[in-house]
């Protein structure tokens, strides 16, 4: 057996894709990390979850019972969405279908880190890390 992947990316499409085909535009460039990891990110799992539903004849399976594993392997920003994608969709009370993050270099805003760090890295990993597994 192997393994699908699925590769996203945040870093735009195609103009000619795009219902905005001005690249000059104001507007085309106008959204932030907020909208990959509210509507980006959750659009492209929930299209992976019903495929691989689909592929595996299990369309009936509750939130409870996944049939798959889901490895989400992000670098830099798409960590960063990532992350913000499960917490979100944990305070929501909503599934997220994700077995597994791999976090590479998540960004972030970082003034006063050094700091916070030890005092909040233990915090943080005690609230996200059951959530997680």
């Amino acid at each position: 057996q192997g393994y699908d992947v699925w590769m996203g990316n945040l870093r735009s499409c195609h103009p000619f894709a795009h219902k905005m085909k001005n690249i000059s535009n104001k507007a085309y460039w106008n959204f932030s990390v907020n909208e990959h990891a509210f509507f980006d990110l959750p659009s492209f799992v929930e299209k992976l979850h019903a495929v691989k539903l689909t592929e595996l004849g299990d369309e009936s399976s509750n939130d409870a019972h996944q049939p798959y594993e889901l490895t989400i392997v992000s670098h830099s920003m798409g960590a960063m969405v990532s992350l913000m994608y499960i917490i979100h969709c944990r305070m929501k009370g909503m599934p997220h279908h994700v077995s597994k993050l791999i976090l590479l270099s998540p960004a972030g805003y970082h003034e006063k880190a050094p700091i916070l760090i030890p005092i909040l890295c233990p915090i943080v990993n005690r609230l996200v890390c059951p959530f997680i597994n």
